[in-house]
């Protein structure tokens, strides 16, 4: 019998699939974005079966995007937590590293309010206000999920 957790994966998948036909339809190429949480996925093989995952659709540009694995949620459960030490010290990054960074100068609009990333958006301390004018300020990089991406080179401006 599959565990709840596998059960609630698969749903997703499928709704996922679901959603690429119908972008697929209408002719919109969406930017993909996969976490690794198999090995071998951000390799070349793996990026390759996406890709024909993706061209299956009727992509004929497909444009993917794949993450590391961020530890927070239910993937800090999963293996395990940030150490203490896996946090951004202010004199480790040059300021050409933190511009490198979206939390350097964008936003993450949501219903919810603005939020610094969309990494951290269940994350209380990271929403920044309600407005973008209340957002223009610089953002403390104390989070597992910061040294994630400065560690493995993650940008959204990408």
């Amino acid at each position: 019998m599959l565990s709840r957790t596998m059960r609630s994966a698969g749903r997703v998948w499928e709704r996922v699939m679901i959603g690429l036909q119908n972008l697929a339809e209408v002719k919109i190429n969406p930017v993909i974005t996969v976490t690794e949480t198999a090995e071998g996925v951000r390799g070349d093989e793996g990026r390759a079966r996406f890709l024909g995952l993706i061209r299956s659709f009727g992509f004929t540009k497909p444009r993917l995007k794949v993450l590391p694995l961020f530890r927070i949620g239910a993937e800090e459960k999963r293996t395990h937590a940030y150490e203490d030490w896996e946090r951004i010290r202010a004199d480790e990054l040059s300021e050409a590293d933190a511009e490198m960074l979206q939390c350097s100068s964008c936003r993450m609009v949501t219903s919810k309010g603005v939020y610094v990333c969309p990494i951290l958006i269940e994350t209380p301390e990271a929403r920044m206000g309600e407005t973008l004018a209340e957002t223009l300020r610089p953002f403390p990089l104390r989070y597992g999920a910061c040294h994630t991406c400065w560690a493995e080179g993650v940008s959204c401006r990408t």
